[in-house]
């Protein structure tokens, strides 16, 4: 006996949740610690990427995102998989993950 049908789902496309930025991190693995950065300094908003050191964090907060291989132990990215996401002319690289459930995913990303 053979039974086959048809179905449709639905995959919701990827919501940006959050983009907060730290001029220092606490650690590598988590950028913002009980709601603080480094120095126990509140994360910014980013309204504009001009107010974003080139040497800062951002940390951006994604529903329905990209799942990426990650260390549960250090955030990092394993190889070979890579994530940039694009902030208009700049590429921001994803250095970690923070955090990562079923639906949210936090990222930290370095640009250039």
């Amino acid at each position: 006996k053979e039974l086959a049908t048809l179905f449709t789902y639905f995959s919701p496309a990827p919501i940006v949740r959050s983009v907060r930025w730290c001029a220092r991190c606490v650690a590598a693995k988590s950028c913002i610690r009980a709601s603080r950065c480094h120095a126990s300094i509140l994360p910014s908003l980013v309204a504009k990427l001009s107010q974003v050191g080139m040497d800062n964090t951002l940390i951006v907060v994604i529903d329905n995102g990209p799942k990426l291989p990650f260390s549960q132990s250090t955030g990092a990215i394993q190889s070979p998989a890579r994530a940039i996401f694009t902030f208009g002319r700049l590429l921001g690289t994803v250095t970690g993950v923070a955090s990562s459930t079923a639906v949210s995913t936090t990222y930290h990303v370095k640009l250039p």
